[in-house]
Formats: C-alpha cells, structure tokens, sequence
C-alpha cells in the first residue's frame, strides 16, 4: 500500500470524526444518545464485569460464553479502567478504526491507480488538482453501512477493518503469509466466521508460488500463523462454556431457523442486494468490470477476494438468512466491495473513448456516486438516530424501570437481555439462548420455554408481546413503556409481565 501524506491522513481523520459526530448529534435530536442495537449492552456487561471482576461473565459469579467477540470485549475494558462512560469510549474506538479503514483503503487505491499507469481522460475526476482528493477515503467515511456500524457499539467493523486489510494484502500480491495468517488468526477472536478468511489465503497460497516448494512453503507458513491463534480461541470457547465456539453461533442459526425454509437463491439475492442500498448499486458495474479484467489478467490475488466475498454472503444465506437491522451480518463485507467498485470505477472511466459520449459518462458516474452516498449518509444518520431511540426508549429504560421497581432477588426472563443485564443487576433467564445454551434446543416453542421459566424461578417476563403470544396470553402487564418510536417504526412497545407458575 502507498503511504499518504500528513495532509490526506489529517483530512480524512477530520472527515471520519465530523461524519461521525453528524450520527451522534441526530441521536440526541431525535431523543438521546445510545447504541442501535441491544447486544452491544451485552458486550458492555462482559467488559465491565472483566474490568471490575476479573472475570468472564455476564451475571456475576456465573461464567458463560455469551459474547460473541472476545477481543472486542478485551478492547472495552481500558474505558472502564480509565473512566471513561460506555458510549464515549465505543465512540472514539468506532472513530479510530473509520479512520484506519479509510487511510487503507485510500492507500490501497493510490497503490492500484500507479500500478495501472494510464492516463485518466481529460476532465476525469483524477485529473488536475481533483486527484489530490482523498475520494476513497471519503467514500468509507460517509458510507452510512459503515458509519452506522461504527457507533452500533458492536465489533462489526473492526471485523470488517480485518477483512479488507487481509484481502487488499492479497490483492496486491505481495502478502507476508504468516502476518496474513496471523491476521485471520485474529479475526476468529472478532468474529467466528473470521476463519472464512483462512479460504482465500490458502487458495492463493497454492497459486502464486513458481514451485510447489514455495507454495508449500506459503501454505504452511499461513497455516502455523492462523493455527497459533486459532487454536489459543478455541482453547479459550472451551474452558469457558465447554464447547469450541460461542453460544451465540447456535443461538441465532436456531431462532431464524425458520427462514431456511426458502428457496436458497431467494435468500442469496436478500443477501446480495444489502450491499446495493446506497452507493453499492452505481459501484457494481465497476467491481464487475475489475473482476473482469482481473480473469483476462489472471490477476489470481484479487479473485480469491470477490470469491471470498460471494462465498461469505452464501454463507449466511445457507445458515443465517437475515437481512434486518440495515444487513448487519452483511456489512463487514461491503467495505471491501466498496473499495473494488471505485477502482472498477476509475479503470473504466480511464478506458472510455475520448469522445463527448465518454467525456459525459467519466463526469456523471462519478458525481452520481457522491451524490448517492451524500444522500444516503444523511439518511442513514436518521436512521440511526431511530434505531438508538428504540433500544433505548425500549431496553434501556425498561431495564432501569426493574432496577428500581423490583428487589434485588427478583428473576426477570427475558429474550433481549443487554440493556437489561447492563443495567437491570438482576438474575436473567435468557429466552435467546446467548448465556444459557440449554434454551437453543427449543428457543421457539413457547411451552417448553414457559417450563423453563417455572424451573429457574421466573417472577417476570419482559417481551414485545408479538414475540411470544402464548407466553403473555393471560398475563397481568406491570409495565408497559409508551414510547412513540417502536411504534412508528412498525414494532410494539416492551411490556413487562407477572409471570406465575402455570
């Protein structure tokens, strides 16, 4: 990658920080800050019980496996340590890390622009003083997917921060394979399906070397630095809750189970149209156009990538098919999908004729992608601003109505246990099944999940009541919060139920 200059590094900082800080103020407009989504509370629970405890725990005393990324929980606890409140600590990490992917990604595609060595067309917008714009990393600053993720208080971009890191490093053909190995190594502790990673690495591996010698070589090397972390993982899922993986991988297979039932390629294309809301859609003819050229060029680093890539959202086609909140599981992928498409983009604008039809499409494509993004950026802050309001009007204040209308020994069952272990200091009986994994076997039959609440001595049952309509037919409400934005948003408001024994 090409090294950027002082100047670019301290505009794209300041571009990351204002795109960020535009999110934050719209959650205060519209109500308060907070996070979008309640499992970053999860997250946060694990953190501060680490940071105060020394243990790995979601209720006090009780160890559980019930994070989904171990390191993003490790990076959250010095906000603890110092002092600092939750939100303002995710925030300057969501910060640094936009940055980082930025500043990479810029220098990514100054690297690819020299490599290619033609001259853009007269008038393109990397020609005259234009080409001393950051224009990719502006991109990955206001992408909204993107931004979004950067203060969902979640481990989802710095997975995503990994991913283009590993698969640029392929890219440009030059990749140390024990540090890429290392790399994926690392990611498995972010995300699980980190280890996805491990495929391109390898494949190329067996490709690029001029012998089989060096390919082995390449491979083993690869493979001893995932395998050293990799394993120190599975190592770590063992001792705390008894299996090689988090009990969030199964949880969540099992509750949209239900969703399999379709026909896979319907479910592959929800996936694939994710990345197209906004930006995505005028970026795709330039990513095919890359991956074109790459087959005539047998360009095999770049290939492996977009494999990579349309493997990984076939994945969770086959096994977790949701495209909710804005295609979370899909965003650590569209970075990188981001970053092929402008260079797509580039390369065809330099290759169009000279003419007046050319010198009109090499203007209007690009000036279309920064107005999209614009637009979408600004949408999306509204967006985000809704989604904090939710949880927070929804989760966090109804965890902090039990912490103080309840007693200390009350048991709340509960299927969005976050805001509610963050704040409730109350035992939980986890309908989700994220620190209880007995629960995955029936996590969607209400009758076993109603025995399961007897046994563990439930005294309330917290629900959107469209959840689990046998569960609250016939139960006395004790709370039931009023606020107008789940509503708007076409959900219900959290109710709070008695719950006594059947």
């Amino acid at each position: 990658m090409q090294a950027l200059s002082r100047r670019k590094l301290a505009f794209l900082a300041a571009a990351a920080l204002a795109s960020i800080l535009v999110y934050w103020v719209s959650s205060v407009l519209v109500f308060r800050p907070g996070f979008p989504l309640d499992d970053a509370w999860i997250h946060q629970t694990y953190a501060r019980n680490l940071a105060q405890d020394f243990e790995w725990t979601f209720l006090p005393g009780q160890t559980s496996g019930g994070a989904t990324s171990p390191l993003w929980v490790i990076w959250l606890v010095p906000g603890y340590w110092l002092g600092f409140h939750p939100l303002l600590w995710t925030t300057l990490l969501g910060f640094m890390v936009l940055f980082g992917m930025a500043a990479a990604a810029e220098s990514a595609y100054r690297h690819e622009s020299d490599r290619i060595q033609q001259d853009p067309v007269q008038g393109s917008p990397s020609s005259g003083w234009l080409k001393s714009i950051p224009w990719m990393g502006l991109l990955i600053c206001f992408e909204w997917h993107l931004v979004w993720a950067a203060l969902s208080g979640m481990e989802t971009l710095l997975f995503s921060g990994i991913v283009c890191l590993v698969l640029i490093l392929l890219w440009q053909g030059k990749p140390g394979w024990f540090f890429v190995g290392i790399l994926c190594g690392l990611s498995t502790w972010i995300r699980p399906d980190g280890i996805t990673l491990l495929g391109p690495v390898l494949l190329l591996s067996l490709i690029k070397g001029r012998d089989w010698k060096r390919r082995t070589r390449a491979f083993g090397t690869a493979a001893v630095g995932f395998a050293i972390l990799f394993i120190l993982y599975l190592v770590f899922n063992q001792l705390i809750n008894g299996s090689f993986w988090p009990n969030t991988l199964f949880a969540k297979q099992a509750e949209y189970a239900i969703l399999r039932q379709q026909p896979f390629l319907e479910r592959y294309m929800g996936e694939l149209l994710v990345p197209m809301v906004g930006a995505g859609i005028l970026l795709l003819p330039g990513c095919i156009f890359l991956g074109i050229r790459a087959i005539k060029r047998k360009e095999a680093g770049l290939l492996v990538g977009m494999i990579w890539w349309l493997g990984y959202l076939g994945l969770y086609a086959a096994r977790l098919p949701v495209v909710y909140q804005h295609g979370r599981y899909a965003i650590p992928s569209m970075a990188i999908f981001m970053i092929w498409g402008l260079v797509g983009l580039t390369q065809a604008v330099r290759a169009l004729p000279r003419g007046r039809t050319g010198f009109l499409i090499a203007h209007a494509w690009p000036a279309a992608v920064g107005i999209v993004v614009a637009a979408f950026w600004l949408l999306g802050a509204k967006a985000y601003a809704n989604d904090v309001a939710v949880i927070e009007s929804e989760m966090v204040d109804t965890a902090r109505w039990l912490a103080g209308n309840t007693s200390p020994e009350s048991v709340i069952a509960a299927h969005d246990i976050g805001a509610l272990g963050f704040f409730g200091n109350r035992k939980v009986v986890d309908l989700a099944g994220l620190i209880s994994p007995e629960v995955i076997p029936f996590i969607r039959d209400e009758a076993q999940l109603a025995d399961h609440m007897t046994r563990n001595g439930a005294d309330v049952l917290v629900a959107f009541p469209g959840w689990y309509p046998k569960l609250v037919s016939g139960r006395f409400p004790i709370f039931t919060s009023t606020a107008p934005f789940a509503p708007q948003a076409g959900g219900e408001n959290m109710v709070i139920y008695r719950w006594h024994p059947p």
